[in-house]
């Protein structure tokens, strides 16, 4: 006998698993940190950017959009000046915001995955018959 709550069915998973969007999302992209370098401003605008085409960014997601850009920046600091040991640390420091903020292919896939897709008619369907009765 399995140990465990009862597995429910898939339109009621998916149904547990969205929540509504923020109210505070963002429909254009804010002004970078000041601390930012040329191209931590290009990838602050490019992040901002790909969030805000989702939906998904709000005021609320600016310091992990921050945290991710400024990572990305120590990178650059670390190769310029040859410290290659480093990079290795703060990659994965960039990689875990960037896994937050979905930006990593399968965080995009488990965000689709959990949110429901239109893509999906069989998920659709699926939806619609458990919204009915």
């Amino acid at each position: 006998m399995k140990s465990g709550p009862k597995p429910q069915p898939t339109a009621v998973a998916s149904l547990a698993a969205v929540q509504p969007p923020p109210p505070d999302l963002l429909e254009i992209v804010p002004d970078p940190p000041d601390w930012c370098r040329d191209s931590s401003v290009e990838l602050w605008q490019e992040t901002c950017q790909i969030l805000i085409d989702r939906n998904q960014l709000s005021r609320g997601d600016l310091k992990a959009v921050e945290a991710f850009v400024l990572s990305w920046n120590m990178i650059d600091m670390a190769r310029d000046e040859g410290c290659v040991r480093d990079c290795d640390k703060l990659m994965l420091s960039a990689t875990r915001f960037a896994r937050e903020l979905g930006l990593t292919p399968n965080a995009r896939e488990r965000f689709r995955i959990v949110a429901g897709s239109d893509e999906d008619p069989e998920r659709t369907d699926e939806l619609e018959q458990f919204k009915r009765g």
